[in-house]
């Protein structure tokens, strides 16, 4: 498939975290890689498969799960210490996947934005503006 034309697919960071439960410093180089469809099936099935059918389950594990589903198959290069921790699913410091995280995903909006544009403004809920008048 051709994209000429798109801004790149790929993102490369550096991060130096240290861990919210060990103490334990991370640090290293990434690169994400935006997903495709087939990344994005095996993510929601690997979050499934975390998940494991359970309603009840707490939304903030449920969270992590989808958060180590999508990096697991968008990170395409990553310090030892990523793939030592079973791409992070052994790790006991949820800080520093959020932090790998969160900056995978303020490279996906920047993407977005380069791409479609920003989007205009909301108004607050309960307001309405009425652009005829020129007030609210």
């Amino acid at each position: 498939m051709n994209l000429s034309g798109l801004p790149t697919m790929e993102y490369s960071f550096h991060v130096s975290l240290k861990g919210s439960n060990t103490g334990e410093m991370y640090e290293g180089d990434f690169v994400y890689k935006r997903p495709n469809y087939a990344q994005k099936v095996e993510s929601a099935r690997l979050t499934a498969k975390l998940n494991g059918d359970l309603e009840t389950l707490d939304p903030a594990i449920k969270f992590m799960n989808a958060v180590l589903g999508h990096l697991r198959y968008t990170l395409t290069e990553f310090p030892k210490w990523w793939e030592n921790n079973k791409f992070g699913l052994e790790l006991y410091d949820d800080n520093v996947i959020v932090g790998i995280f969160e900056l995978t995903n303020e490279f996906e909006e920047k993407w977005h934005e380069s791409v479609w544009g920003k989007e205009p403004e909301k108004p607050e809920e309960g307001t309405v503006k009425d652009e005829s008048k020129g007030e609210e």
